[in-house]
């Protein structure tokens, strides 16, 4: 699917929320959108990933990506996933600050995994150990502690590995 939706119901479009809080659409990213994703991917993250990095994600086959816009088609959010062998793994997913706690996240990965699970893929993700309100975002869309990866970040955080069975 290539058009815009409304967040939550990937099947329809629509304005913004009632509440004006929310964003009002989220569409499947391509690398055309490559300035939208650098500007959210530095605006979010004290480590971004390089425009090289991002574009080079476009360039590898199974790069998958949403992009959450507000009213006006400004990009708010995005989630880039690699698919491979019926698998799929999140990569990156970021929120504009001044966005954040208003659900863009959980409903840009509640999208994207409706999608996932319609083709019966499989989603995995690392997310750092001393972050709890990651993990419970996580677990509130279905995923399961699977493992953990000792001292994976650069500071030495270890990370805690989930998993997401789409249904069979």
């Amino acid at each position: 699917m290539t058009g815009e939706s409304a967040l939550g119901d990937p099947s329809a479009r629509t304005g913004p929320s009632a509440e004006g809080s929310l964003p009002a659409s989220c569409r499947r990213a391509s690398v055309a959108d490559l300035e939208a994703l650098v500007h959210l991917e530095t605006s979010a993250f004290a480590a971004p990933w390089t425009v090289e990095q991002i574009a080079q994600f476009w360039s590898v086959p199974g790069g998958r990506g949403w992009l959450a816009e507000d009213a006006e088609g400004r990009a708010v959010g995005f989630a880039l996933f690699r698919e491979v062998h019926g698998e799929t793994e999140l990569l990156r997913v970021a929120t504009l600050p001044a966005w954040r706690r208003r659900s863009v996240a959980r409903r840009l990965l509640a999208w994207a995994l409706a999608e996932f699970d319609r083709s019966g893929v499989d989603c995995f993700l690392e997310v750092r150990a001393d972050n709890p309100a990651a993990q419970k975002l996580y677990a509130g869309l279905g995923f399961e502690l699977s493992g953990r990866r000792r001292k994976y970040y650069r500071d030495g955080c270890d990370a805690a590995l989930y998993a997401r069975r789409a249904p069979r």
